[in-house]
């Protein structure tokens, strides 16, 4: 199965502590004003970028990538297509939260839980013969506020993420399409769950 789409990639300045609220706020208002999509209609993830800059400066930024089934021309998008075939290997990589929903609640998982867990899940997603290479872990930052009502102290929500690199094979092509143009798991509009091929 063969699925067209595109893909564009900006920057966003970094500042220390910076929270995934902020960033989702310029990633969709941006792509909401340029191509009117909604949350629902694109996907992102967020890498941060260290460099050292002409004059010798260490420098940090952020990197956006957007995948979508069409961009604005104004992003500069470029045309990609991607097959999927039964049985095809795959070496891939997504950060997810790590979390699931029981009885309507969301549930943190303990950390000893979370291969499993994901192995199960990326079944679900048309994917089998899955095999774990590395899970890089961190707590991500998703607001970070003051209390209201002339309170002291902050408000700070943060969610337990892996960023998992895996081995796996194609079983249906349908759902892995799916994955690969919608993303996967929750909290996508926080730049969760896009699937890269290395």
């Amino acid at each position: 199965m063969n699925l067209r789409y595109q893909e564009c990639a900006f920057s966003i300045p970094y500042e220390r502590n910076n929270e995934r609220n902020k960033l989702h706020k310029i990633v969709t208002s941006l792509l909401y004003e340029t191509c009117n999509l909604s949350n629902r209609q694109f996907i992102f993830n967020i890498k941060l970028n260290e460099f050292v800059s002409i004059s010798m400066q260490e420098c940090k930024e952020y990197i956006v990538n957007v995948r979508a089934k069409k961009l604005d021309k104004s992003l500069h998008p470029w045309n990609k297509s991607i097959s999927f075939e039964r049985n095809m290997k795959m070496q891939l990589m997504v950060q997810l939260p790590c979390y699931k929903r029981v009885r309507g609640k969301e549930k943190y998982l303990e950390e000893y839980l979370w291969e499993d867990w994901f192995k199960q899940y990326i079944e679900r997603q048309g994917f089998h013969k899955i095999s774990i290479i590395s899970s890089n872990r961190k707590n991500e930052l998703i607001f970070n506020h003051k209390l209201r009502n002339g309170s002291q102290g902050q408000h700070t929500f943060l969610i337990p993420a892996a960023t998992f690199i895996f081995n796996a094979s194609v079983f249906d092509e349908d759902k892995a399409s799916s994955a690969w143009l919608n993303g996967i798991g929750r909290s996508k509009g926080f730049g969760f769950g896009l699937l890269e091929i290395l």
